[in-house]
């Protein structure tokens, strides 16, 4: 089914634009700040991020704790390392 939601068309379920856009900015400003290196790519980040999340949205349904954990553990050995 499709909605309109604040002048975008989605499919139910989907994500808000919004989140991604929200992730975006703050790798955006990590990467300004020094916080993440200039190399690391904000939208690949916050792309992975929400791939992440939703996967485990959907496999929560199923999947035991232990299952989701191990893939959160995995998950964030992708993530850079804050910068010191």
């Amino acid at each position: 089914m499709v909605t309109r939601e604040r002048g975008h068309r989605r499919r139910r379920g989907a994500r808000p634009p919004g989140r991604r856009r929200a992730l975006l900015t703050r790798f955006r400003r990590a990467v300004s700040d020094g916080d993440l290196s200039a190399s690391d790519n904000p939208d690949d980040l916050a792309h992975c991020v929400m791939t992440v999340g939703e996967g485990l949205a959907v496999h929560a349904v199923a999947g035991s704790r232990a299952d989701l954990r191990r893939v959160v553990d995995v998950a964030m050995q992708a993530v850079p390392a804050p910068r010191s």
